[in-house]
């Protein structure tokens, strides 16, 4: 037996003891003395965290501790624990920071009050059930509970130690934003959600057990007054009350349960309680975070409750901005009938979370930024015997990258007077030096490799020189293309200079003989100038002049054919497609890619086929929003590229163009899967594929922000912003487009000081790359509203969005459809802040300017109608928005499918005003239906609440 410690042990016993390699035998002396000695007990939780600061806040919400509670001398086990220090107290126990030797870690845990489980061993096993059931409990948003144990008469629970703060210390740190009140209060929501799913109701939900930790993330916490749900009440009539303090929790024998001013009104008299008191309770926490005060008044609890009753709910007060829909959801949360209340709290959270400024948003610069990585396509030549001397002698690119082109360049730039347009030109001049001396030794390698060496037969030779002089094209056309600069060749030309084919694949067998065989002699001089002319095309559409490429691509498709070439013939119906998706003619894209993919099969040649394939999955499934066949497209793409060999140039491509469409769909985890499997493509291309790279990565960050991977999204974008500074010349469009993302991430993190100072950084970059005319600097703008929105500054909303439009009317003209999309866009915010009357001038020009560029049945127009057609329906012209929302159906049927729901919802309610009650509630039930195919469970929830509506109330 070892002997009684009678001095403090040392340090290598102190760490045997938190680390739980300390022999059972010697544990009960070192425990003995630990209760006497503060400083040993001490040393002893710091090891057990490794040097975590002291704890001051209560990481469970208790209140204050109560004076006369009994409490424990530190040190004392329970069970495996052993006690530090008292946190707090409330009505149903103390909590205790205690630490875990076998997990070596800190816990909470809280000892009920004796009398709360009271001498009964059936209350005991109760409780002990509960906590169990709370145990098996497995939510982010719920305080996990590790153990459940009895000490003498009493049951405890251990609990995670959450390293923040109560709902109220959160509030009272500093002044908090609206958005960042929702984000805390739907948290808390779905932690209860959880538990209701687990058959629990809370019973007490309030500020202070509501916990909020470091991390951003709040939890329920303290399901002390936790019950199964149908399980007996043993709260009693509000008339036992008295005068009782409001806020004073409660919870003594035969008493109320909680604490009143949080309490629903069935839970006051003493009736039943369910999942609709916890959301009740709830929302007049969130009105009180919200407001700064609670929503009913009363000097006792009987008035409360009369209160409550009547649905006497505060007018809010000045100066606090809330948005009407979170006002409008927590009064229907605070209704005095139970069933009047949202079906569940996820329904209350789906509407609280349903921030339509954050879904009009369409975060332009990050939508503009979608990887364009249609590398020139390679075919098989004519069979050569070239010889040796003839090979390296090739190697050579005067009139492509020599010293008389490098000069004109650097004069063009020079001459052009932009803003970075020096730093630009050496950016450019250093990226084609280091491709010409790629390419360069790759044409020495190739000779070498046959001539020399011997280990390449000449079929190979000829497929390797004839991509090598398709490379050399690329590179001439893209170098003439920088002779002649403008501000759209200076903000594109750091990524046009890295879009060049890559090298790699003129060394790839498998790729090289999957194009197509070769033409006759007679064929194969008009042939190489059509090539050519393809590779100026390419050039221009990576400058930004899209016109021009397609008409130059266009002109080759007449001559390929009347040639009879066609390869030359499917490759210019690819390059024509690829422009006209940029020029913004998705439906003249669609069918020229379909005609390329023809050809290029009957031409044999997989590697265009597998392009061809892969933009029509963009078009048709992204651009004209028609996922179903874009889904079936996808399939033949993915076969036409393993068919081509699946190499990176493909693979990388074709998973990006996947990812679009999922992300654009809404389908975010299978976006995030293709947006990372394209990034690893472009990642084993090394540096020359890095502008890409960083593109991919703002999207699959934007991707994973969407789907809830708020951490994930953060560090995918930080690295994005790395890569941005270690470029060799700023692109400040890509590092925009990647502060815009940023800016959604802290967006959806309720951080709105951190989004709106990301978006007016992708502001600035964008007006610092860019004239203060250009179409980008209007999206820029328009991306920076909701800053000024959040905070109710109404003069800057109306301002940004004037200078956005202002900007599109003088550079593109006043029927240009962006002015359609921002005036649209502008009357949204309006619509939802309850400003019906200033919302419909911007609304109705939104229409005209759409209706005139885009048709009556676009998607986009038909959006319009539906804001029109909301607006004529709030102001009780049931007849006009039935109208207007039965032509908006018609142009949402292919859109996105929660627009098309809508549409149906509000046409809906309409027709209900019209008397035509049968027709609406068909039409209601369409919607619901349509909501549910798509995972929209929130907008099933509102479709559900409406019909339970009594008919005078809908």
């Amino acid at each position: 037996m070892s002997p009684p410690v009678t001095a403090c042990p040392d340090d290598e016993r102190l760490v045997a003891f938190a680390d739980g390699t300390l022999p059972a035998g010697e544990r009960g002396e070192v425990e003995r003395h630990l209760r006497d000695c503060a400083e040993c007990l001490e040393a002893v939780a710091l090891l057990a965290d490794r040097g975590a600061p002291s704890r001051t806040v209560p990481p469970s919400g208790a209140e204050a501790p109560v004076a006369d509670a009994p409490l424990l001398a530190r040190g004392t086990a329970l069970g495996r624990y052993v006690l530090l220090e008292p946190l707090g107290s409330g009505g149903m126990g103390v909590v205790y920071a205690a630490y875990d030797p076998e997990l070596h870690r800190r816990v909470a845990l809280k000892l009920m009050h004796p009398s709360r489980g009271g001498p009964s061993a059936e209350a005991r096993a109760r409780l002990q059930r509960e906590a169990q059931a709370l145990a098996r409990l497995s939510h982010p948003n719920v305080v996990p509970v590790f153990d459940v144990g009895t000490w003498r008469e009493q049951v405890f629970v251990a609990m995670e130690w959450v390293d923040g703060g109560t709902l109220s210390a959160w509030l009272a740190e500093r002044p908090r934003t609206w958005r960042e009140v929702v984000r805390v209060v739907c948290d808390a929501g779905r932690g209860l959600a959880a538990a209701h799913a687990a058959g629990l109701v809370h019973r007490d939900v309030k500020p202070d057990n509501i916990m909020v930790g470091r991390d951003g993330r709040a939890r329920i916490t303290d399901f002390g007054l936790a019950r199964a749900q149908g399980g007996e009440d043993t709260g009693r009539p509000r008339e036992a009350l008295g005068g009782s303090s409001l806020d004073v929790p409660l919870t003594h024998s035969g008493a109320l349960l909680g604490t009143p001013v949080y309490m629903a009104p069935e839970q006051l008299e003493g009736r039943r309680t369910d999942a609709h008191s916890d959301q009740f309770s709830l929302c007049v926490a969130a009105y009180e975070a919200l407001h700064g005060e609670r929503p009913f008044t009363g000097t006792g609890v009987a008035e409360l409750c009369e209160a409550m009753k009547e649905s006497r709910i505060r007018p809010p007060p000045p100066g606090r901005v809330v948005p009407a829909p979170v006002r409008r959801a927590l009064s229907r949360g605070l209704s005095p009938s139970p069933d009047a209340r949202f079906p569940s709290v996820e329904a209350l959270v789906a509407e609280l979370e349903r921030d339509p400024a954050r879904q009009r948003r369409r975060w332009l610069a990050a939508g503009a930024a979608v990887l364009a990585m249609a590398a020139a396509p390679v075919g098989a030549r004519e069979l050569l015997r070239a010889r040796a001397e003839a090979c390296v002698g090739a190697a050579r690119l005067d009139g492509a990258w020599d010293g008389a082109r490098r000069e004109a360049v650097r004069r063009a730039f020079a001459n052009s007077g932009l803003p970075a347009a020096d730093t630009v030109a050496r950016a450019v001049e250093g990226a084609l030096d280091a491709y010409a001396a790629r390419w360069t030794e790759a044409r020495r390698e190739a000779c070498v490799a046959t001539h020399v060496e011997r280990s390449q037969p000449e079929r190979m030779l000829a497929l390797r020189l004839a991509c090598l002089d398709r490379a050399r094209e690329d590179l001439r056309a893209l170098a003439e293309v920088f002779t002649s600069v403008d501000a759209q060749v200076v903000e594109r030309a750091p990524r046009a200079s890295h879009s060049l084919p890559d090298l790699a694949a003129c060394a790839d067998w498998s790729a090289l003989a999957s194009g197509a065989p070769p033409v006759s002699p007679e064929q194969q001089p008009t042939l190489t100038r059509l090539q050519a002319r393809l590779a100026e095309a390419r050039a221009l559409m990576a400058a930004g002049r899209y016109a021009a490429g397609v008409e130059r691509a266009r002109a080759v498709t007449r001559e390929a054919r009347e040639a009879g070439l066609l390869q030359a013939e499917a490759e210019a119906w690819l390059q024509t497609g690829l422009l006209e998706e940029r020029l913004g003619e998705f439906t003249q894209a669609e069918g020229s890619l379909h005609e390329a993919a023809l050809l290029a099969e009957r031409a044999g040649d997989s590697q265009t086929l597998a392009r061809a394939r892969t933009g029509l999955v963009g078009v048709v499934g992204s651009r004209l929003e028609r996922y179903d066949d874009g889904q079936r497209l996808a399939r033949y793409a993915e076969v036409a590229v393993e068919r081509a060999g699946g190499g990176l140039g493909l693979k990388g491509p074709f998973n990006n163009t996947l990812a679009m469409m999922e992300y654009r769909s809404g389908r975010y985890p299978k976006a995030r899967e293709h947006f990372a499997l394209a990034a690893q493509a472009l990642e084993a291309q090394g540096r020359s594929a890095e502008q890409e790279l960083t593109l991919v990565l703002s999207n699959l960050g934007a991707a994973q922000s969407y789907s809830g991977d708020y951490a994930g999204a953060m560090a995918t974008l930080q690295r994005a912003l790395a890569l941005h500074q270690r470029a060799e010349v700023p692109n400040f469009a890509l590092q925009a487009a990647t502060w815009t993302n940023l800016g959604v991430v802290y967006d959806r993190l309720g951080r709105e000081d951190d989004s709106c100072a990301a978006t007016e950084q992708a502001l600035a970059l964008i007006q610092r790359a860019l004239p203060p005319d250009h179409p980008e600097v209007a999206n820029a703008l328009h991306n920076t509203v909701g800053c000024s929105e959040s905070k109710g500054d109404w003069e800057g909303v109306a301002s940004r969005f004037q200078q956005a439009i202002d900007i599109v009317e003088r550079t593109q003209g006043p029927d240009n459809q962006n002015i359609g999309i921002f005036e649209h866009s502008w009357g949204e915010t309006l619509l939802e802040a309850g400003r019906d009357a200033e919302a419909l001038p911007h609304l109705r020009r939104a229409y005209t300017v759409l209706s005139k560029s885009l048709g009556d049945t676009s998607p986009m127009t038909a959006l319009a109608l539906l804001g029109l057609g909301q607006v004529a329906l709030g102001r009780g012209e049931h007849a006009e928005a039935a109208r207007l929302l039965e032509t908006a159906m018609k142009g949402l049927e292919e859109a996105e499918p929660r627009d098309g729901a809508r549409a149906r919802f509000f046409r809906a309610r309409a027709l209900w005003g019209l008397g035509r009650h049968e027709q609406a509630r068909r039409m209601a039930d369409e919607a619901r239906t349509r909501f549910e195919k798509a995972g929209l469970a929130e907008d099933v929830a509102k479709v559900d609440a409406w019909k339970a509506r009594p008919s005078a109330a809908r």
